[in-house]
Parts: structure tokens; C-alpha cells; sequence
């Protein structure tokens, strides 16, 4: 049995399953400067509310006070079984962001996986930072890439990024979350600034429904239909990963049940968003070849190099990754 260096900070939450977790092979360390609990709903902000508030106002500190981060502070087997190791070594956050633009053997680094609690103010703050460290680490050729926007409302992303609507229509358009002011507003407007992409990175609520209902008859047919909206083939998560759902939902949604068929578990929620996550950070890397995509996800879909990061080695093995949790 042996284990690799990764990285912890606190608690994991998905917008659906908060558990204390850790990173996996390959993984940087984030902030040691705490993290909130406690369950985040992904409703789409109203208009009038998005439009009231101001610039964002974090309660937390000036991420220049953050000076505390870890990296090296969990192993993974090779069964896939996660165990805590030391407590890690302090870095710098210029070291950190040093460690995410190129792996120890100095390539450079495609995907970062940023795995967040959704009400933290910290780490958004460290997002940000994250996107901008890149962004000058890699001469501007960084596409920020979100779970908290559908594939469908892609098209408004774009013509919002491109200037074509302005931010009322975009925040009309797009569904975002009730925290998007404060949150993910920032790295969206440092995209646009930059004229960057920002990947919609995840699987279409309504669509999602029609699964939910119709089981693998509405996958087929959502597959002729919206071709381009759901991921080209679903492929399974692992034993550990299933157990941490399973172990998640007992403990914090007792009245949620996932089906015990595998096959059934393909069609889940779950692994409908980590399967279209992992595609959508891929096609970006496709597009932009050469480039670093930074996606932000809850921490959940990235802990342990499993969720959405399996998700991706399955599908392209020789990708180069990084995790943050």
C-alpha cells in the first residue's frame, strides 16, 4: 500500500453533501484560514436582488493576511481508500500559486481543480487570487470554467463576456446562484476584463429532471435531442467515491435514497454533474490547447482525485492535474 502527497483545509459541500475531506495525488494546499458549514441552496438570484447589491463586501480578512497554507497533509491508497497522514508544510501563497501552474516535474499544469464550500468567503478570495496567479504565470491563456452555470445558458455567458447584453440581461438570463454577487461575480468580471473564456461548465437542471423521471429513456432521448448540452457518454465513479456519497447523504439528507444498481447510479445527479464537468473542462483544453482551465466546483466533486477529476484521468489519462481543497 502506498500513498501520495495531497492537501487539506476543512469541510467538502456540494450544494448537497458536506463532509470533511481531503485532496488526493497531486493536490496543492489552499487557506488554513477557516471555512463556514452549513448547506447552500442553489436557487437562481432574482434580478432585483442581484441588481441591489453593490461590490462584493467580505466579512473575511484581506487574503494578504492568509499567509498560512499546507500542502501534504493526506494520502490516497491504491484501493482508492483515503487516510489522513501529517499536518503538512506551511508554504507561501506565491509558492502556491507557483505549485499550480507546473507539477514537480516542472509541465505545465492543464486543469486545476478548485474545490470549495459555497459560503466561504476565503476561499472565493483565494479563487480569485488562484485565477489571477495563473493568468500571469501563464501569459493570460487561462479559461475559468464554473459549475455554478448550466451548459444551456452558455450562449448568454458569451454574449455577456463579449459585451453584446449587459449585466441585468446576463444576470436574467443565466440562473445564477443567490451568492453570485458576492462569490463568483469577482472572477467572472476578472475573466471579461481579460477577455477570457468562462466555461458553463454543468449539466442542465431541466434536463436533469427528465432523467430523474424517466430513467435511462429520458437519457437517450436528451441525447438526441440536446447533443451538445449533455456529456457524450457516462462513465462509472469508484467504490470510495460511492461510499462517501452514501455516508454523506445518511448523515445530513436522511431522507434522499440513491438506487444500489450501478447502472442506476450512472444516471444519478451526481454523476451526471461530475461526468459533464469533467467533458466541459476537456473540451475547453481541446479549444484552447496549450492553456490552463481553472475550475471551481464544491469540494465534493474533487476530493480524493475522484468525482469529476477521475472523471477526467478516465477519459484522458496523460492530463496533467491539480487539486485545491
Amino acid at each position: 500500500m502506498s500513498t501520495t502527497p495531497s492537501t487539506r483545509v476543512s469541510s467538502c459541500h456540494d450544494g448537497r453533501l458536506d463532509q470533511r475531506r481531503s485532496a488526493s495525488p497531486s493536490a496543492v494546499a489552499l487557506l488554513i484560514l477557516t471555512v463556514s458549514l452549513g448547506a447552500h441552496v442553489h436557487r437562481p438570484a432574482s434580478l432585483a436582488a442581484q441588481q441591489k447589491a453593490e461590490s462584493p463586501r467580505w466579512s473575511a480578512p484581506p487574503l494578504k493576511f492568509a499567509s498560512s497554507l499546507r500542502v501534504g497533509t493526506a494520502g490516497v491508497t491504491k484501493d482508492g481508500s483515503g487516510r489522513p497522514t501529517d499536518v503538512g508544510t506551511r508554504i507561501s501563497l506565491e509558492r502556491g500559486l507557483d505549485a499550480l501552474a507546473k507539477d514537480d516535474s516542472g509541465r505545465p499544469v492543464q486543469i486545476v481543480f478548485l474545490g470549495e464550500t459555497h459560503t466561504d468567503e476565503t476561499t472565493h478570495r483565494f479563487e480569485l487570487a488562484a485565477f489571477e496567479g495563473l493568468c500571469e504565470r501563464s501569459g493570460n491563456r487561462v479559461v475559468l470554467s464554473l459549475e455554478m452555470f448550466d451548459r444551456d445558458v452558455q450562449p448568454v455567458l458569451d454574449d455577456y463576456l463579449a459585451g453584446k447584453i449587459d449585466e441585468a440581461a446576463f444576470l436574467e438570463q443565466s440562473r445564477p446562484w443567490n451568492n453570485y454577487r458576492s462569490a463568483y461575480r469577482p472572477l467572472v468580471e476578472a475573466a471579461k476584463r481579460r477577455g477570457l473564456p468562462v466555461i458553463a461548465a454543468n449539466f442542465p437542471r431541466g434536463l436533469r429532471r427528465q432523467v430523474m423521471m424517466r430513467g435511462k429513456e429520458g437519457w437517450e432521448s436528451i441525447q438526441n435531442t440536446s447533443p451538445l448540452l449533455v456529456p457524450k457518454k457516462l462513465l462509472p465513479h469508484s467504490r470510495f467515491y460511492w461510499k462517501r456519497v452514501d455516508n454523506a447523504i445518511r448523515g445530513h439528507l436522511a431522507m434522499m435514497q440513491l438506487p444500489d444498481d450501478p447502472a442506476e447510479r450512472l444516471l444519478s445527479t451526481q454523476s451526471l454533474w461530475d461526468n459533464t464537468m469533467a467533458e466541459s473542462c476537456l473540451d475547453a483544453l481541446e479549444k484552447h490547447p496549450g492553456w490552463t482551465v481553472l475550475h471551481v466546483n464544491g469540494g465534493f466533486h474533487s476530493a480524493y482525485h475522484d468525482g469529476t477529476v477521475r472523471q477526467v484521468k478516465l477519459r484522458s489519462p496523460a492530463t496533467v492535474v491539480r487539486t485545491v481543497a
